[in-house]
């Protein structure tokens, strides 16, 4: 990884929603998580390489020709987020495709806030 340890399916296994406490999720997943100020959510993030290309542009008229080209770079940038009840157990675990677009702690807040009005509306 670029940044970050990665988590594997099999390394969360153990995790039962409803089950499954804070403190033992702490505990076999490692404290390298950032929690959320706002929600009861911990996000385990990390960024793979992803690679490289080149774009370019260019405009021909009779008149004049423009264009340009440049280099750029991706990543993946993955995490797992779990979100606790009041009393810190699991209610649900899931692997996530973060976006460059916004903050890992926007994104945990934004699932975790999901994940509250799917719970309130079953």
């Amino acid at each position: 990884p670029v940044a970050g340890q990665v988590i594997k399916p099999g390394d969360v296994k153990f995790i039962v929603p409803g089950q499954t406490s804070r403190a033992v999720v702490v505990e076999r997943l490692g404290t390298s998580f950032r929690a959320s100020p706002r929600m009861p959510v911990l996000a385990y993030a990390w960024e793979l390489p992803g690679g490289s290309g080149i774009w370019w542009w260019c405009v021909f008229s009779p008149y004049f020709a423009a264009g340009d080209i440049n280099d750029f770079e991706w990543s993946r940038w993955r995490a797992f987020f779990v979100a606790f009840d009041e009393q810190g157990v699991v209610t649900k675990a899931e692997f996530v495709r973060l976006s460059g677009k916004k903050s890992l702690d926007e994104q945990s807040e934004d699932w975790g806030a999901r994940i509250r009005r799917d719970e309130r509306s079953h």
